[in-house]
């Protein structure tokens, strides 16, 4: 898939479920249940055992899957060769973009401050992910950043609930990263898999509401 269309992609998903988890076998539950719920594009974080044979195995399925808290590119170059289509980090890593554009692949580079948001936009990052969105005034503050960079790709994570996705969306965030209260990891260990994806659908049906509108 090309890098626009992989962008595109991104953007028409809305909403990137962002797995964080100890266990691989929870993690490859939790992929379940979003599957199942609707969700096609899912964000896979290197803090996952064996992470990298989840990306190979969901990369060959009917879903775009990226690889999130990268801190080097030897780690980019991995999840890259098993099929990762978007590259997410909470840094700005020196050589990132060019790596992944080698490859087509999308490049998300973490910002915080006005000064860390144009450092990685020059760099060449496609979206520019800010975390954690919540602890430095949420969506307002990402109104305030589109003031400065009106023509930026947003990505806030951290803090992002049901509550306020369609509030983030109004101040012009571009996607959003969502865990821990999109995926109760409690749940998916205690084998409740229908509380699980029962809470999945409600994300995937906010998202689709507002897409149309409502």
């Amino acid at each position: 898939m090309s890098l626009s269309k992989i962008l595109q992609a991104l953007q028409d998903s809305i909403l990137v479920p962002v797995l964080r988890t100890n266990s691989t076998e929870l993690a490859n539950d939790a992929i379940i249940c979003l599957s199942d719920a609707g969700f096609r594009t899912i964000e896979i974080t290197m803090t996952i055992p064996d992470s990298y044979s989840l990306i190979e195995e969901w990369s060959k399925k009917d879903m775009l899957i990226g690889a999130g808290t990268v801190f080097d590119l030897d780690s980019a170059k991995r999840c890259i060769e098993a099929g990762a289509s978007f590259i997410v980090s909470p840094i700005n890593i020196k050589g990132m973009p060019e790596l992944c554009h080698e490859h087509d692949v999308i490049c998300i580079l973490g910002a915080m401050t006005p000064n860390e948001v144009k450092t990685v936009l020059d760099a060449g990052s496609d979206i520019v992910k800010v975390y954690p969105a919540s602890a430095v005034g949420g969506p307002s503050y990402i109104k305030a950043l589109l003031d400065v960079f009106p023509d930026t790709l947003f990505m806030p994570t951290g803090g992002i609930k049901a509550e306020n996705i369609k509030e983030y969306l109004q101040a012009g965030a571009a996607l959003l990263g969502a865990g821990t209260s999109l995926l109760d990891f409690d749940a998916i260990e205690q084998i409740n898999l229908a509380k699980v994806k029962e809470n999945c659908r409600k994300y995937f049906t906010i998202i689709n509401d507002y897409k149309r509108g409502e």
